[in-house]
C-alpha cells in the first residue's frame, strides 16, 4: 500500500485561492529566521512580534508546552526552560525551505548542561541535538509549530540511557 503525502503546490491550502508569490516565502522564511534569532539573543520580547496570538506547537518535542496553553507565553516559557539548564544554548540553523504557507527549518541545537535538565542536574557536559521544525505562517505571524526533536540523543548524553552503538559493541564482544 503506497503512501500519499499531501503537497501544498504553489498554494496555501488552508486558505483555497490564494497564491503564494516568491516575495512571501521569503518573507516566511525570513520571520522564521528572526525566531531563531530571537532564541539566540534571548530576545523573548520579540516573540510577540513573530508568534501568532493563537500559536501552538505539536509533535514530538523535548519540552512540549502544555497542549491547552497557546500563544507566544507559552514558547516564551519553553524558552526559559533551556536557558536555564543550558545557559549557552545556541541554535545553528541548518536549512531552511518554504512551500505554501509552511516553512521548514532544520537545525542543531547545542549548550552546556549547567541547570536541570530532564530531571538530570547540570553535569557541566556540551551536549547537542537536532530538531526539524514545520511551521504555518498565518496572517504574517508563526501560528503552529510541529516539531521533532532528536530527544533521544538529549537522554543519552545527560547519561540517562545507553548509547545504542556502545550496547551494539559490548554485545558482539561477548
Amino acid at each position: 500500500m503506497a503512501l500519499k503525502a499531501k503537497t501544498t503546490g504553489n498554494s496555501d491550502q488552508t486558505r483555497p485561492g490564494r497564491v503564494v508569490t516568491k516575495s512571501d516565502l521569503e518573507a516566511n522564511k525570513a520571520l522564521v529566521l528572526r525566531l531563531a534569532e530571537a532564541f539566540n539573543d534571548r530576545r523573548l520580547d520579540l516573540l510577540d512580534e513573530v508568534l501568532h496570538p493563537k500559536f501552538h506547537g505539536r509533535g514530538i518535542s523535548a519540552f512540549p508546552p502544555e497542549s491547552s496553553e497557546v500563544g507566544p507565553g507559552a514558547q516564551r516559557r519553553l524558552y526559559e526552560i533551556f536557558y536555564q539548564a543550558l545557559p549557552d544554548v545556541r541554535a545553528e540553523v541548518l536549512d531552511v525551505i518554504a512551500e505554501g504557507d509552511k516553512v521548514v527549518l532544520f537545525d542543531r541545537f547545542g549548550g552546556t548542561h549547567r541547570g536541570e535538565f530532564f530531571g538530570r542536574p547540570g553535569t557541566g557536559n556540551r551536549i547537542e541535538w537536532l530538531v526539524i521544525h514545520i511551521y504555518i505562517i498565518r496572517d504574517g505571524k508563526i501560528l503552529e509549530d510541529a516539531v521533532m526533536t532528536d530527544a533521544l540523543a538529549i537522554v543519552q548524553q545527560l547519561g540517562l540511557v545507553p548509547e545504542i552503538t556502545k550496547a551494539l559493541e559490548t554485545g558482539r564482544q561477548q
